[in-house]
């Protein structure tokens, strides 16, 4: 496990290099009757009853491969949630300890889950579920072995190998970030694991404004502006075990965090405006709920900041300048609050942010701080509207921001995405999440592909086009009936600047244009379009003749090839 990291920077670009220090993870401890807290439930977890026996959730996925009650044998099957159907847990292992009380052990090969129910078993039985150093150690033995052993596991299995069975096997890895947005906008929203929101302030132009003074913001053009949640002094996701995240109706590019901390429940969701909206912003809700018997407070804070952005440090200038990826120093924000305690303007007098419900104002001149505080009655509900509108569209007028429903613009935001993702082409599959992934992966390829008229192959720091991984978005465009945008992009593609053969990458640009078009040509069976890009389709096989000529004297084995030449941005030595 990786306890600390101390990076060492320097513009004259040593030999420094960052300090990692490695501490071993202890093994734990083998379960012991007398340690066993079985007034707690560990991790997050929950437990509940319903019809058929007792159950156990998570917030998150969790590994486990043991179950502890006290009861002399089990009461019923063991069964885990897949999302759509109960499954049993094959038993591998029963151990009996004890006799007042008596307590049982059943063992069973890792499985990663967020439910399990233990059928039968009444309420006022305790139980404890945790993955045991048995556990582990089969993770270890699955490492080392040199053999795909969860594989093994998946065909002895007596059902047909399915997403859930396979998914089942390991935890997820979660993505840090998402990006949200509208397709072709110049600067997208990135939304963290814990609710973040992150967009570049004046759009991704220019390079970074070494001259620029902290005192004086809105001068430096690589900045980030940030909003973050934070619940009784701590931010959203300090306790991951209580943190989790989803895609609106499990496909829109909209998030969905829940985050729970003293019996108070949390659910931040976010999503931009659809591109017949207005304003163009982000709509950020707050819902928060008190499922308890008792009355509660609830206290929570929107923070906002400015800082050094890492699309700075990822273009450094030719003498190393720009900062680090790894700093992103706080600066001065600049903000003001206009009478009322509802909006939030910087400098340049442009809206950061509006509340609908008067905030307390604070923070420190880096890090501002937007405050709540109130009683929560059992059982009640409720929910906090913010509106931030976008960089790519800034907006000073009040009024316009004031007149956003958050009800009416989230309809209208499923309206367009649903047309857009399932009004060309859809799959039906028997499992509800590739249903779900494929929708998310077109909306994502249609916020990140295109900045207008430009195209890219990432978001924030991989703002840059290089002629291979975009080619891979627009034949997916094609295949799922996006005809027009697919056909849009290649022409881009396949433009004179983009196939300017002094660029680094022109070799592979010239051959991969070329074959993505007639990938999409023959999607789309398009031969009027076809005709339009013919011209240019002919000037790149006419380059390829001409390049392969002159290898024609080469030895046998390179005679005929491209001419040397780097491949890519990160391979830089020339080859055939």
């Amino acid at each position: 496990m990786i306890r600390e990291i101390k990076p060492y920077f320097s513009t004259a670009r040593t030999e420094e290099r960052a300090k990692v220090t490695v501490v071993k993870m202890p093994k734990p401890p083998e379960l012991d009757e007398s340690l066993i807290n079985w007034g707690s439930m560990e991790q997050g977890a929950t437990r509940s009853q319903d019809a058929k026996g007792a159950l156990v959730s998570w917030p998150r996925p969790k590994l486990v491969d043991e179950v502890v009650l006290l009861l002399k044998e089990l009461p019923g099957p063991l069964q885990w949630w897949d999302g759509q159907s109960w499954r049993d847990v094959p038993i591998v292992n029963l151990e009996a300890r004890g006799s007042k009380p008596s307590w049982l052990k059943a063992r069973f090969l890792p499985v990663a889950v967020r439910r399990l129910r233990l059928a039968n078993l009444p309420a006022s039985i305790p139980l404890q579920i945790h993955l045991s150093r048995s556990g582990r150690e089969y993770f270890d033995r699955v490492y080392r072995s040199g053999q795909d052993m969860l594989m093994r596991r998946i065909l002895q299995s007596q059902d047909e190998p399915d997403l859930a069975g396979v998914a089942s096997l390991l935890l997820p890895l979660d993505m840090h970030t998402s990006v949200i947005g509208r397709p072709g906008d110049s600067v997208e929203c990135l939304v963290h694991w814990n609710g973040t929101l992150v967009e570049i302030e004046n759009g991704d132009r220019g390079a970074w404004n070494t001259g620029a003074k902290e005192s004086d913001p809105g001068k430096n053009e690589w900045v980030d502006r940030w909003v973050a949640f934070a619940v009784g002094g701590e931010l959203v996701g300090t306790d991951i075990n209580r943190t989790s995240r989803s895609y609106l109706d499990g496909f829109l590019p909209a998030l969905v965090t829940l985050y729970e901390k003293d019996g108070i429940k949390f659910k931040e969701e976010v999503f931009t405006t659809a591109p017949n909206d207005s304003p163009y912003a982000q709509v950020l809700t707050l819902q928060i709920s008190n499922p308890g018997k008792a009355t509660r407070k609830a206290v929570f804070s929107l923070l906002m900041g400015r800082r050094k952005s890492a699309v700075a440090g990822h273009r450094r200038g030719p003498n190393g300048d720009g900062p680090s990826p790894m700093s992103f120093d706080p600066l001065i924000t600049g903000y003001q609050v206009d009478s009322g305690g509802r909006t939030v303007r910087n400098q340049g007098g442009e809206i950061v942010l509006y509340a609908e419900n008067p905030f307390q104002w604070g923070g420190s001149p880096r890090e501002n701080i937007l405050s709540y505080e109130f009683q929560m009655e059992a059982g009640q509900s409720r929910e906090f509207h913010f509106i931030i509108p976008s960089v790519n569209s800034p907006v000073k007028d009040l009024a316009a921001v004031k007149k956003v429903n958050v009800k009416v613009s989230r309809d209208e935001f499923r309206r367009y995405w649903q047309g857009m993702l399932e009004g060309k082409a859809r799959l039906d599959l028997p499992e509800q999440p590739l249903n779900d992934l494929y929708k998310n992966l077109l909306a994502q390829a249609m916020i990140v592909l295109r900045d207008g008229q430009r195209l890219k192959y990432g978001a924030y720091w991989y703002e840059d086009y290089f002629g291979l991984e975009e080619g891979w978005p627009i034949v997916a465009l094609a295949q799922y009936g996006h005809r027009d945008q697919a056909q849009s992009a290649i022409e881009i593609m396949l433009s004179p600047e983009l196939m300017d053969k002094s660029n680094y990458h022109h070799q592979y640009r010239n051959g991969l244009g070329a074959m993505y078009a007639s990938q999409v040509y023959r999607l789309s069976r398009d031969r009027q379009w076809l005709a339009t890009i013919r011209p240019r389709l002919i000037e790149l096989a006419e380059w390829t003749t001409r390049a392969r000529h002159q290898t024609a004297d080469s030895s046998v084995e390179f005679r005929g090839l491209l001419p040397k030449h780097a491949y890519g941005g990160d391979i830089s030595t020339p080859a055939y």
